[in-house]
């Protein structure tokens, strides 16, 4: 099925890109998304386990709005589904909703999973809002604390 795009665009499904290193942008049909820190802390709850925190900056460098949510994110730790968690940790979080025209929203997408944890995969993969369609694989880093 082909949809307009926010640029007003034709598209089909997004092929899936994979990106393996921070600050490596993601560019397709009006939207920039980027991985730009990961960081790892103890967990204050819980000295088992560990936050896991990636920094993503989304941005529209359409020529019209977008629309941005973590809620469509596909985690996985080490090939195991998990989800969200909101922290104290992390107080910067990535904001959902519209996204005006040459704008950007930026923040921490966090999850709980045991110390030695030692790959996160966030997929997000918007096939109707905007057609996108990424996963940053990335390497958890040593626990902080």
């Amino acid at each position: 099925m082909n949809m307009a795009g926010i640029n007003g665009e034709n598209y089909g499904s997004a092929e899936e890109t994979k990106i393996t290193e921070l600050n490596q942008p993601y560019e397709h049909n009006g939207l920039k998304i980027t991985a730009t820190d990961i960081e790892a802390v103890v967990d204050s709850y819980s000295e088992d386990k560990m936050i896991i925190a990636v920094k993503l900056k989304v941005e529209n460098v359409s020529n019209a709005k977008g629309y941005v949510s973590a809620g469509i994110i596909e985690t996985y730790v080490d090939d195991m589904a998990v989800t969200q968690t909101f922290t104290s940790e992390f107080k910067e979080k990535l904001e959902y909703g519209k996204l005006s025209l040459g704008k950007y929203t930026e923040g921490y997408y966090c999850v709980e999973e045991p110390k030695g944890a030692q790959k996160i995969e966030l997929n997000y993969n918007d096939d109707y809002w905007c057609n996108v369609n990424v996963t940053f694989v990335l390497e958890v880093p040593p626990v902080e604390g």
